[in-house]
C-alpha cells in the first residue's frame, strides 16, 4: 500500500470528525462551592435525636438569604458568606439559632445554638432541576 496516497484520507476523516465527537459531549459543570443552593439537612439534638431540615440559600456577594423548612413550617434565614464558610440566624418561636457551617463539595456541615442548646448538623446539596 502506498501510505502517502491514503494519509490525506485519513486526516481529513480525522479531523472532519473530531468537530462531531466534540457536538455530542455536554460541558462539565463545575461543582458549586459556596453555600447557595438547596441543601437536605439534619440537626443533631442533644439526647441523640435528630431532626430533618430543608434549607435554600441565595447568595449575593457575602449576604445569605433564604427558607428553611421543618415539619412546623417554612421561616426565613438571613446570613453571611466567607468563601466555603457561612453563619446563619434563624429566628423562631423558641428564640433565634445561630447556625454556622462550612461547604466541601457537595456536603456541609457545622454547629447550631439556640440560647444554651447547642449541637451539629450536616446536608447534602441537592442537584439543580433539569430545564
Amino acid at each position: 500500500m502506498n501510505l502517502r496516497r491514503w494519509l490525506p484520507g485519513v486526516m481529513m476523516l480525522v479531523v472532519g470528525l473530531a468537530p462531531l465527537s466534540r457536538a455530542d459531549e455536554k460541558p462539565k459543570e463545575e461543582p458549586a462551592k459556596g453555600p447557595a443552593g438547596h441543601w437536605t439537612c439534619v440537626q443533631n439534638l442533644p439526647g441523640g435525636q435528630t431532626r430533618s431540615f430543608e434549607l435554600r440559600l441565595r447568595q449575593d456577594g457575602t449576604a445569605l438569604t433564604g427558607s428553611v423548612w421543618v415539619a412546623e413550617g417554612e421561616t426565613s434565614v438571613k446570613g453571611t458568606a466567607d468563601g466555603a464558610a457561612f453563619k446563619l440566624e434563624i429566628d423562631s418561636d423558641s428564640g433565634t439559632y445561630i447556625v454556622k457551617g462550612t461547604v466541601d463539595a457537595d456536603k456541609v456541615a457545622g454547629t447550631w445554638s439556640l440560647g444554651t442548646a447547642e449541637g451539629t448538623w450536616e446536608g447534602t446539596r441537592q442537584p439543580k432541576p433539569a430545564n
